[in-house]
């Protein structure tokens, strides 16, 4: 990003879900903006902070000298998995122990003491929406990032039409091979295995596949939407989602471990002309 003499590059707050997987691609699209000029504030999960890898994520990202990590705890055991049947468990640590936590954060501004600009914006995984309230209560937009495909994202959509035209709940003679009828677009193409594993419930009341849904609808609230893909792969589905998300921008293949000099010249440039301009003019 070009930046005159004496201006001032954009803070980025970025704030993954705290799960190995979601960090390590938050870290490549932190990364993204490191090499554009921006300052970046990562938000750490502290027990990925204290293990084993991160001695090599902190060389990584030492020769960024605007980036800089802040722990954040989200109230587990260091040897809780964090996956499969108790993720529930998660998300409720995430509600108690986090979302103060970060508010907190964005309360002190303490990282403006340090020589370090006041964040300009937040960029936070699509599944922490409480981000969206929280920063708006302290003047900063919140921009959510999906690491998958746009059609993912459609089809999380519209579970709500899944339910309501009653094909969810799966019932238990239910034809994995049956065409799903109302995710507009994918009639003719998506299967109902095909649906994502929460989907495959016999009860709509499903403590996570409501989760997934309310967050997914929740982002509407956000002042922008990043999905992992490329328009010419997913323009159908891009452009029923952009009904919904104006603010819509894709930054293409996010999910491999960059190296020093391995970020494609174009992906960068997808950042800066998607998210640099608005954000230098709040």
């Amino acid at each position: 990003m070009e930046q005159g003499s004496t201006s001032i590059p954009p803070h980025v707050l970025v704030f993954p879900f705290p799960v190995q997987s979601h960090v390590n691609v938050m870290l490549n699209l932190a990364e993204i903006f490191s090499i554009s000029g921006f300052q970046v504030t990562f938000l750490i999960p502290d027990y990925i902070q204290t293990g084993p890898r991160f001695d090599q994520i902190s060389l990584r990202f030492a020769r960024y000298p605007a980036f800089y990590f802040r722990p954040i705890s989200d109230g587990l055991a260091l040897d809780h998995p964090r996956t499969g049947d108790r993720v529930k468990e998660l998300f409720d640590s995430i509600n108690v122990t986090t979302k103060p936590q970060f508010r907190n954060v964005l309360k002190s501004r303490a990282l403006s003491s340090k020589g370090r600009a006041p964040f300009t914006c937040i960029i936070a995984d699509g599944i922490m929406s409480f981000t969206i309230d929280i920063a708006h209560d302290y003047g900063l937009p919140t921009i959510l990032f999906r690491p998958f495909s746009a059609t993912c994202f459609w089809t999380l959509f519209c579970v709500p039409k899944l339910i309501q035209a009653g094909e969810l709940p799966l019932k238990e003679d239910s034809d994995m091979d049956r065409l799903v009828e109302n995710i507009p677009g994918m009639e003719c193409v998506l299967r109902i295995r095909d649906l994502p594993s929460f989907c495959r419930v016999e009860d709509v009341a499903d403590p996570q596949l409501q989760h997934v849904v309310s967050e997914t609808h929740r982002a509407t609230g956000a002042h922008g939407l990043i999905l992992n893909t490329l328009e010419d792969l997913e323009e159908p589905a891009l452009a029923r989602i952009h009904a919904n998300f104006p603010k819509l921008y894709v930054i293409g293949r996010c999910t491999g471990t960059l190296g020093p000099f391995g970020v494609l010249i174009a992906l960068v440039k997808s950042i800066e002309t998607a998210l640099s301009g608005w954000m230098i003019s709040l």
